[in-house]
């Protein structure tokens, strides 16, 4: 029991900043609604974990797919701040690319939730759904771009 107390705390002590990083306030309502929510999000995944459901094993070696995403952010942030103050009407559109999801596996379960959350981090795209029996990550970009996100790389499209 004691360890699946700790077990719970250490996401929660995980999930709080993030909740008050995305809500980019610390404010004492969002700290309470975060503490809370946190409390939720834990106790979700440690159901999830004592159940034998959860299937999530990344490698550190993965860290170095991730170092484009700074840049990626801020262009994506000037691709839609100028669309904004043009004042665009835009609907966005759907598109799809190369992506190879892997197996049930658990490090292919953590490749692909990592995948989801890169790709959809800078804010003119983001993931709507893994389409495995195409190979496909269904994405939705708001302002559309010449060339499609991902860069080609079938196995981390970020």
């Amino acid at each position: 029991m004691l360890r699946e107390l700790l077990y719970g705390a250490a996401w929660w002590l995980g999930f709080l900043p993030l909740y008050l990083l995305l809500a980019g306030s610390l404010d004492w309502q969002e700290m309470v609604a975060g503490a809370g929510l946190s409390v939720l999000a834990a106790l979700a995944v440690t159901v999830t974990h004592r159940a034998g459901k959860l299937h999530f094993q990344p490698r550190l070696r993965w860290l170095k797919h991730f170092r484009r995403l700074p840049g990626k952010v801020l262009a994506d942030c000037g691709i839609v701040g100028a669309a904004l103050l043009r004042r665009e009407k835009s609907t966005g559109i759907f598109r799809t690319i190369p992506f190879a999801p892997g197996g049930e596996d658990a490090e292919s379960a953590a490749r692909r939730a990592l995948v989801v959350a890169g790709a959809s981090l800078a804010p003119n795209t983001y993931v709507v759904a893994i389409d495995t029996e195409r190979g496909q990550l269904v994405l939705h970009q708001l302002v559309p771009t010449a060339q499609p996100p991902g860069g080609g790389d079938q196995e981390w499209p970020l």
